[in-house]
């Protein structure tokens, strides 16, 4: 029975490790990994899988903004095309309110001058953005709003689907 008792502990343990794992495996992390396309260019850091919250057209937008980002003409051969995603809550005292978070959209290696215009609407889909314009990289901040009555079941989700405190 100790024997049992250690062995039950031990893959409870490594079940709880693999359970909070996918906690961080959202569906934009899958998109990109599954993508022959975008695998090769785009990485995401949503360790709070907060990407989870947005609606299905955000998530289009957010796709095909990546999509046309990773295809954009690049400024020199010998800079590398590379889109870095993170996603992340706002701030306290930020004044989005709580039914957002930030997605932030780093692109190395292209010129503002070569990103398809379509890119922008695509972008605008998924919420306000910003964009800080470098020789050969775009900075991109989106303010993501979300829809509390969308149903999302990870804790994370439910504590940005609703103002702290209430």
């Amino acid at each position: 029975p100790a024997d049992v008792a250690e062995r039950a502990g031990s893959l409870a343990a490594r079940l709880r490790v693999r359970l909070i794992e996918g906690r961080n495996d959202t569906w934009l992390r899958h998109a990109v990994t599954e993508s022959a396309y975008l695998s090769d260019r785009v990485t995401v850091d949503d360790p709070a899988g907060l990407a989870a919250l947005l609606s299905q057209e955000q998530r289009d937008g957010l796709l095909f903004a990546l999509w046309l980002l990773s295809g954009a003409r690049q400024k020199s051969a010998s800079t590398p095309l590379t889109v870095h995603v993170t996603c992340r809550e706002i701030e306290e005292g930020d004044e989005t309110g709580g039914n957002a978070f930030r997605l932030s959209i780093g692109v190395n290696g292209v010129a503002r001058r070569h990103v398809d215009p379509a890119t922008w609407d695509a972008i605008g889909s998924v919420g306000t953005h910003d964009v800080v314009v470098g020789a050969d990289s775009l900075d991109i901040d989106i303010d993501c709003r979300v829809d509390p009555t969308i149903p999302a079941n990870a804790p994370a989700a439910r504590a940005v689907a609703r103002p702290r405190g209430i």
